[in-house]
């Protein structure tokens, strides 16, 4: 059976404001180190892996999980499966024709590169599998 709602889980640190949290939430994220560019990060279907990065960036019991649910994944980009993760790579195949490309280029660069180049891009979010996501200690 396939699934119609999709549970999506946002880290936050935790400032003591939950109530303020669930009225303007959910947040998007623009610190500088934001993998995939500003824009809201959730973890789908998987609370251990929101909880593991609560504790690596916020540290042990300074961090607030919130959930949510998601009814239509239309407009997600999905780079987890084949078509989409073959329309990324031709545009990466573009950047390295316009020698854009290099050892220090950002998935997030090659976000927005596609953006301003393909203006009819439509999707509002992405989702992609966090690889090796938990550190290995």
């Amino acid at each position: 059976m396939f699934e119609t709602q999709f549970l999506l889980y946002q880290t936050l640190e935790n400032r003591g404001i939950h109530l303020q949290n669930e009225i303007e939430g959910p947040y998007s994220c623009d610190w500088e180190n934001t993998w995939l560019g500003e824009g809201y990060y959730y973890w789908y279907h998987h609370i251990a892996l929101a909880k593991w990065w609560g504790k690596s960036r916020y540290g042990e019991n300074k961090y607030i999980v919130f959930n949510s649910k998601c009814t239509d994944l239309s407009k997600c980009w999905d780079l987890h499966t084949g078509p989409g993760q073959d329309l990324f790579l031709y545009w990466l195949s573009k950047m390295k024709e316009q020698e854009l490309l290099n050892e220090t280029t950002t998935v997030a660069q090659v976000l927005e590169f596609i953006k301003n180049e393909f203006h009819d891009f439509s999707f509002e979010g992405i989702r992609i599998l966090g690889v090796d996501s938990i550190a290995k200690k």
